[in-house]
């Protein structure tokens, strides 16, 4: 014997007479009067209220992997970043420009950068956390956050090599 009432959508039959909490009740009313009477029912907070689905989990799989990537590039920069005019000695030797002369400069800009960057990384994982619990796009924010530092590396690494004397006089005997 097969029950002639439909499939059920969420579970067992309700017995006779039962009217769900969550559904509203079917009115024969004309749909003028339906639209212009508010919900009154209370948000439901139970069991049965839909669940916003874990959207995205390769985004925040992304976001993590790149945040955890330019925190080691960070603290990697806190060491390196302050040692700055040491690298450009070595850069200079191996290019044949001489010896970098603008010691207290670079190691001031060394400074900065490093600075620079953990600021940005702080700015970087506060945006992203915010954007990930509101179920945004977050991959995108240290992307962002690692362009903007690397485009200030670029403009204090430019200013501090194209200040020093000894590269000045290395261009000289370039251009003939």
């Amino acid at each position: 014997m097969t029950d002639p009432r439909p499939k059920p959508q969420y579970g067992e039959y309700a017995p006779p007479g039962w009217v769900s909490p969550v559904q509203q009740p079917v009115s024969h009313a004309p749909e003028s009067i339906l639209q212009r009477q508010p919900d009154r029912r209370a948000p439901s907070a139970g069991p049965l209220s839909p669940r916003r689905p874990l959207a995205r989990a390769w985004d925040r799989a992304v976001t993590f992997g790149l945040l955890v990537l330019w925190t080691i590039l960070t603290i990697e920069g806190l060491f390196s970043f302050p040692q700055l005019s040491e690298t450009l000695n070595v850069i200079y030797a191996q290019l044949g420009i001489g010896t970098f002369t603008l010691v207290d400069e670079a190691r001031t800009a060394g400074f900065v950068l490093a600075g620079i960057q953990v600021l940005l990384l702080a700015l970087t994982i506060w945006r992203s956390y915010r954007a990930l619990r509101r179920d945004r796009l977050a991959f995108y924010w240290p992307l962002v956050g690692f362009v903007i530092f690397y485009v200030t590396l670029m403009v204090v690494m430019a200013v501090v090599v194209f200040s020093d004397p000894a590269y000045l006089a290395y261009v000289k005997t370039l251009g003939g």
